[in-house]
């Protein structure tokens, strides 16, 4: 709880020290932005690189995982189920770990190795496409560190996501769902469920097409077709069996937040395709986008309530709020005062989520439990 506040409250001050306004006013400002996202994100990768492999709850499990596919794990002590497992990754996880066994054994070089692709790739998405630098780095940090610590395969296999949205961006549908799959192939099969991307990129969300497609997904929970689903994207039976709890609670009032925030902002939503752009973000892509991630990331807390594995999808989603929320900001006629207030709610909302788990199920977010891996005096041995 700690490091959660601590590391919040810095972020707050250096991003007062950095832009001397409010959230709802860090505006884009190249030096300010750089040099914000070195102090923050920045941090998070260095303490990603160098944490103790008790930091993250999967941390030790790669730890396991990179010393199998190196012939240094005692095998006899791995049971027939384990190895079949460990030998049914995806290839490209595979290929990585045995790139960098190549060169050494330390695990924590391969931790760095991962933390640094997959948080360059996210801080070039957030300077590229966020029209606020500042609320995005808080967003992250809220929202996506214990995933970026802990979901090693599913953040790879979403980095390239994040790298093939300049293909949505542009409209090259067919090259981003061709990434996509290579995604999938390579690092996690859950990626695919991103595909869905490319037509809510293209067409705006109506109350009609709300309405079709709320029928069709509680038509397949009803029929019992969520788990056919999740099996056909590679999801083993040992997630169908857990049952929801109260992290699904926890995350369906986050993304029931975010479906009111969108929905009250949306009110006199301004036509962006008329103003000058201040980032690369395509206004109609942009549009369409914000039409329908609150709507989606609401229907899986939905389904999460029957299927809790369905929370696994929501990453590919969710991550799009750290632009798609200053874009709405910028594009709506609320008042200033009632954007603040929003911005407050929804950080406070984040807040009590996190502490909320941090509170209740310590064993679930032990990447807010940080110490560095001398702390332990770990040398990796066996």
């Amino acid at each position: 709880m700690v490091f959660f506040f601590g590391f919040f409250f810095y972020i707050l001050i250096v991003s007062w020290l950095v832009y001397k306004v409010p959230l709802i006013n860090q505006g884009r400002n190249y030096r300010k932005d750089q040099f914000f996202i070195i102090s923050t994100l920045g941090i998070l990768l260095l303490l990603s690189c160098l944490r103790d492999i008790s930091v993250g709850n999967d941390t030790s499990s790669y730890f396991d995982l990179f010393y199998y596919y190196g012939d240094l794990l005692y095998t006899s002590d791995v049971s027939s189920e384990g190895e079949l497992w460990r030998d049914s990754r995806e290839s490209g996880y595979r290929t990585l770990n045995y790139l960098v066994l190549r060169f050494t054994d330390n695990y924590q070089f391969f931790l760095s190795v991962v933390a640094c692709f997959s948080y360059f790739v996210a801080i070039r998405f957030i300077r590229k496409y966020s029209s606020n630098v500042g609320l995005s780095c808080v967003l992250f940090f809220l929202m996506f560190y214990g995933a970026y610590t802990n979901l090693f395969r599913q953040v790879l296999a979403m980095s390239i996501v994040l790298l093939a949205f300049d293909w949505l961006n542009r409209e090259k549908y067919l090259l981003f769902g061709i990434a996509v799959l290579f995604a999938a192939f390579l690092f996690h099969k859950t990626v695919l469920v991103s595909l869905l991307l490319i037509p809510m990129a293209m067409f705006r969300g109506r109350k009609l097409l709300f309405g079709i497609v709320g029928l069709f997904i509680v038509a397949l929970v009803a029929l019992g077709k969520i788990p056919a689903f999740a099996s056909l994207l590679g999801i083993t039976s040992s997630y169908m069996d857990k049952t929801s709890g109260i992290s699904i609670l926890f995350s369906a009032i986050v993304n029931i937040a975010f479906f009111l925030t969108f929905l009250y902002l949306r009110q006199g939503e301004k036509d962006m395709e008329q103003k000058e752009a201040i980032t690369r973000l395509n206004p109609r892509v942009a549009g369409n986008l914000i039409s329908w991630t609150p709507y989606v990331c609401l229907l899986i807390s939905v389904v999460a309530f029957a299927v809790p594995v369905a929370t696994r999808f929501e990453l590919y989603f969710r991550f799009f709020y750290l632009i798609l929320f200053p874009e709405m900001l910028r594009r709506s006629n609320v008042s200033e005062s009632n954007k603040r207030f929003v911005i407050n709610m929804l950080i406070f909302t984040l807040l009590v989520y996190i502490a909320g788990i941090i509170s209740y199920r310590p064993e679930w977010v032990t990447e807010y439990n940080y110490r560095f891996f001398w702390e332990t005096n770990n040398d990796f041995e066996l």
